[in-house]
């Protein structure tokens, strides 16, 4: 991890001390930025229509579900749509993103 991304993600573990967001984790990379579905190992309840999904530093947003395939509107709030690797961590509703503190 960059030494930006580690300060970024010591910042969020800090704001969220009180808290624990909700996580689920990518079961398939997704190779593209502009692929509109992803799927989740956990199929985690708040991943549902309307919620708002960080993915490293980026913000998806949420515009159907079914199973374990989420379609979303990459880019959301602003974010840079990216790759991801299969196995990052996908925070469902964060209180703080990463990209948030970035900003």
């Amino acid at each position: 991890m960059s030494t930006v991304g580690y300060l970024v993600e010591q910042t969020r573990h800090h704001i969220n001390a009180e808290t624990r967001d909700e996580i689920d984790v990518l079961a398939a990379q997704i190779t593209s930025s502009s692929a509109t579905t992803l799927t989740t190992t956990y199929q985690r309840p708040g991943i549902q229509v309307g919620a708002v999904l960080a993915i490293d530093f980026e913000l998806l947003y949420v515009v159907a579900v079914s199973g374990a395939t989420v379609t979303v509107i990459r880019g959301w709030g602003g974010s840079t749509a990216t790759t991801h690797t299969n196995g990052s961590v996908v925070y469902v509703n964060p209180k703080v993103s990463a990209y948030q503190i970035l900003q």
